[in-house]
């Protein structure tokens, strides 16, 4: 009986860790929390060659998100980041997608695959995504006008509607 029990303990156990795995690409995962400190600076090179900086989108909200072309969750939620992106291309929203540690090539041509327009960034060396303490992808950061983080969301987007009930805390 004793055994019996440890065994399905055992396997309860098994099963809490997979799920809590396939709910983030990485050791940790959650709803989020709130901020309000500074967002850390960054210039990244652009899947189009171009760069992208931070401080240069002060004054307007940013949703960033780090990701990978390999992680379930990150393109899970991609197609809702697109849905989004079209929904608010009136606004001064800007959304910076992060990939983290892959080449130009599988980035892009998953970016084509999945017809994305929104900025798509590259952190070859995973330098930014180290400042930003990345230890499960997803995990995006709303950031305000004024360049603070006011939220933090670790695991992939469930919804449209979680989105934009999100960005209303920076628009």
């Amino acid at each position: 009986m004793f055994t019996h029990k440890l065994i399905n303990n055992g396997i309860l156990t098994a099963v809490l860790a997979a799920l809590v795995l396939f709910s983030a690409c990485g050791p940790s995962s959650g709803r989020g929390s709130p901020g309000g400190q500074p967002a850390p600076d960054f210039t990244l090179t652009t899947l189009d060659g171009g760069t992208v900086t931070l401080s240069a989108l002060r004054g307007q909200p940013v949703l960033l998100n780090f990701w990978a072309t390999w992680c379930p969750p990150c393109r899970q939620e991609m197609p809702l980041i697109q849905a989004i992106f079209e929904e608010k291309k009136d606004s001064d929203l800007h959304i910076v997608a992060v990939d983290i540690g892959e080449d130009l090539s599988t980035v892009k041509k998953f970016i084509e695959d999945e017809k994305l327009g929104f900025t798509i960034a590259l952190d070859y060396r995973k330098q930014v995504a180290q400042t930003y303490g990345i230890q499960a992808i997803p995990t995006s950061f709303l950031i305000d006008r004024e360049g603070r983080i006011i939220h933090t969301k670790v695991g992939a987007f469930n919804s449209r509607a979680e989105i934009r009930n999100l960005l209303g805390k920076i628009m």
